[in-house]
């Protein structure tokens, strides 16, 4: 393949000029030397059905991830759907090939990992969960604690609709009924009951907002996983281990996940030791 004629890939979302996915993804492109090349796409919120229908057809593009707040608008717009992605309605990696797009849920991944080989919880069987969010990134917490035999599991969630539609698909795609909360009614949860971890799977902390825990109430055996990442780390993470509560904020989430969308699209694998390195490198050199 000629240098002038690259293989596209690339991100969508909004807002999306925080995202470390170009650094990490063009990382793993130059190391193993192959005609590729990814970039961000800032979608009008309005305009992503458009924006998908326009790179289905260049011949080139084969590969995109997608990020808040388009997962679920993503799911619509797949020709081919992963049977996870079916489960989750949500899309976070498309392969476009042969004029059709494929969907997959690559959140699942990460999510499942970080659990279980970042905050070192093998099961969830019998303990209690708090998933802070009703959109796709709370699809995927939820889906994913029900994987590792959760079952008892609040949401936080203000919007009565959304919590409807996720009460709904918990009941159809995985036989759960979930428990929710009001924002106001959280610390008292988290006093009354005896929760083993908690997942922030909002937007909440990207732009460096607080949210309303009072640690106070936290367990000492609570961990606490914050899917949002910064190029630091979020407040509710450095709280949490301001307190000596086990916290970890996405950047493991997003590594664990983009390295299996760049499986999907190239072939190819990548150790998420020598990914993590090379951007923690970056990051402090900033």
């Amino acid at each position: 393949m000629k240098n002038n004629y690259k293989k596209l890939l690339g991100i969508a979302g909004n807002p999306v000029s925080h995202s470390l996915s170009p650094l990490f993804q063009n990382y793993m492109i130059e190391r193993l030397a192959i005609d590729y090349i990814y970039i961000p796409f800032q979608v009008e919120l309005a305009h992503f059905k458009n924006f998908f229908k326009g790179i289905q057809t260049v011949e080139n593009f084969v590969g995109l991830n997608v990020t808040i707040p388009f997962k679920e608008e993503a799911y619509k717009c797949c020709d081919h759907l992963s049977d996870i992605a079916q489960e989750i309605e949500a899309v976070n990696t498309v392969c476009f090939k042969d004029k059709a797009s494929y969907g997959y849920n690559t959140d699942i991944w990460g999510v499942v990992n970080v659990i279980k080989f970042i905050l070192n919880i093998e099961s969830l069987a019998n303990k209690k969960t708090i998933v802070l969010g009703a959109g796709g990134g709370g699809r995927a917490a939820v889906y994913a604690v029900s994987k590792l035999g959760g079952k008892d599991i609040y949401v936080v969630c203000r919007d009565k609709k959304r919590q409807q539609n996720i009460n709904n698909w918990a009941i159809e795609k995985l036989k759960l009924n979930l428990r929710f909360l009001d924002w106001g009614n959280l610390n008292n949860t988290l006093k009354n009951e005896e929760i083993h971890l908690i997942i922030n799977a909002t937007p909440l902390g990207l732009n460096g907002e607080n949210l309303p825990v009072d640690f106070r109430y936290l367990r000492d055996y609570c961990k606490i996983f914050d899917m949002v990442y910064t190029t630091n780390e979020t407040p509710f993470v450095k709280e949490a281990k301001q307190k000596n509560i086990t916290a970890v904020d996405g950047i493991y989430m997003l590594l664990y996940q983009g390295i299996e969308s760049f499986k999907l699209w190239t072939g190819m694998s990548f150790d998420i030791k020598e990914v993590l390195d090379y951007l923690k490198g970056v990051l402090n050199d900033r």
